[in-house]
């Protein structure tokens, strides 16, 4: 796959060479254009880090999250003195770590989809960001499948809605109806705020 960088790169070696047939008072232009570019892609590559390091910082989140979840470790935490521990996991969540019910319950989906069970990331979905694989998750994996990295999460969240509504009966689980009659809801109760 030709990335963005590789074109650009091809347009200024053009550029590059119509300057060189000038008179030479140009070449210093592109000398300058030389320098940004090579700035351009050195950023570049520390956004795709940074990106790279939210999509695992979260895997990992939500890979411990499951162990506490699983082991109930949150019943074994002292609130306040106190010996008793937390009763509701998202309870604890919000009270320890300060996250929220969203983030907790996507993080968990996220994990128990896609992570293989030697803890990495399935093969098929290391390329996607961190939220495409959080809209994707309630999607049955054969559809899933189907999704190109390049989809945008609006676009997920389009063809969750598509499959809810097309894809033969039973095939697709049913937390895509809710959360698409969830979103319907919302905006109907953003829609009623904003009437009022």
């Amino acid at each position: 796959m030709e990335e963005v960088f590789d074109v650009g790169r091809d347009i200024f070696d053009i550029a590059e060479w119509y300057f060189d047939e000038g008179d030479g008072r140009d070449h210093k232009v592109v000398e300058a254009d030389e320098v940004r570019f090579a700035r351009f892609v050195e950023l570049r590559g520390e956004i795709t880090q940074c990106q790279q390091d939210v999509k695992v910082r979260c895997l990992f989140i939500g890979k411990y999250l499951l162990e506490i979840e699983r082991d109930k470790l949150y019943r074994y935490v002292t609130r306040m003195g106190k010996k008793q521990g937390y009763t509701n996991f998202y309870t604890f969540c919000k009270e320890v770590f300060g996250f929220k019910k969203t983030f907790v319950t996507d993080a968990l989906n996220v994990v128990r989809t896609y992570l293989a069970e030697d803890g990495h990331l399935k093969l098929p979905y290391l390329n996607f960001s961190y939220t495409q694989l959080k809209e994707m998750a309630p999607i049955e994996e054969k559809y899933r499948l189907a999704i190109p990295v390049t989809t945008s999460t609006r676009g997920i969240r389009r063809l969750k809605k598509y499959y809810a509504e097309n894809a033969p009966s039973g095939t697709v689980s049913k937390d895509i109806a809710l959360s698409e009659q969830w979103l319907r809801e919302k905006k109907e109760k953003a829609n009623a705020k904003k009437a009022a």
